[in-house]
């Protein structure tokens, strides 16, 4: 199992994960969990959830048509073929493009991606899931209460 995490802003728990509503997650110390961290902090918010998700390693792939529903992660073998395809598209096309190609999220987490990224609009460093149906493996787990 993969280990990732997720900031919640507010003290409202999480409620039902909705298809097509990103969830976006990051890995143990990522710059964007304490950049959300240090937000929740504001006197806007009441505070902050943080959230542990362990994601089984068989849900990624590194494959651009994966036959299974699967977690698109980003390395060095397939960036160039991804960037290909992502260049063809709209910052809108990418979700429609990675549903319709039984993809349920995108990994952005590998340090390659995130230093060579020429796509602005795509975040690194990241791990986003928006296909919550198809994953019935996934354990969520509130850690911290701020």
């Amino acid at each position: 199992m993969t280990k990732y995490y997720h900031i919640h802003i507010g003290t409202k728990k999480i409620g039902k994960l909705i298809n097509g509503k990103p969830l976006f997650l990051d890995i143990s110390g990522g710059r964007y969990n304490a950049m959300w961290k240090q937000i929740a902090k504001n006197d806007e918010y009441d505070g902050y959830i943080e959230y542990s998700i362990d994601i089984p390693e068989n849900l990624f792939t590194e494959e651009l048509k994966p036959n299974t529903y699967k977690i698109l992660r980003i390395t060095k073998n397939n960036k160039k073929e991804y960037e290909k395809i992502i260049k063809k598209l709209k910052k809108d096309g990418l979700w429609s493009y990675l549903l319709s190609n039984n993809y349920i999220g995108l990994d952005t987490t590998d340090d390659l991606f995130h230093r060579t990224n020429k796509f602005k609009w795509i975040f690194s460093n990241e791990l986003i899931l928006y296909n919550f149906d198809k994953v019935s493996k996934l354990k969520i787990e509130e850690i911290v209460k701020f």
